[in-house]
């Protein structure tokens, strides 16, 4: 039995094949915005520590990381759009 991914990619034509050098700038988004995100999470954890005693406060901290998150994950998927769109990354 075919996966749900099977079925529409077949439905879909055969799957794209990247070069070596697209694949490798992927790669490098994929790394890039890992980094910054572990950064972001990490200077989260220090605030989250400082704002111990303020419930509120940490609420905000957590609000803050969820969107900063979400703002890395939407930027990492346009550059990689445009990679497989072969219009390059930044």
């Amino acid at each position: 039995m075919k996966s749900a991914y099977e079925l529409a990619m077949e439905k879909l034509g055969k799957p794209r094949e990247f070069s070596d050098e697209k694949k490798a700038q992927l790669a490098e988004i994929d790394s890039r915005y890992e980094s910054e995100k572990a950064q972001v999470k990490l200077g989260a954890d220090e605030e989250l520590k400082n704002a111990a005693l303020d419930p509120a406060k940490q609420d905000e901290i957590r609000e803050q990381l969820a969107r900063d998150l979400k703002r890395f994950e939407e930027q990492k998927e346009t550059e990689k759009r445009k990679v497989r769109e072969g219009k390059g990354s930044k």
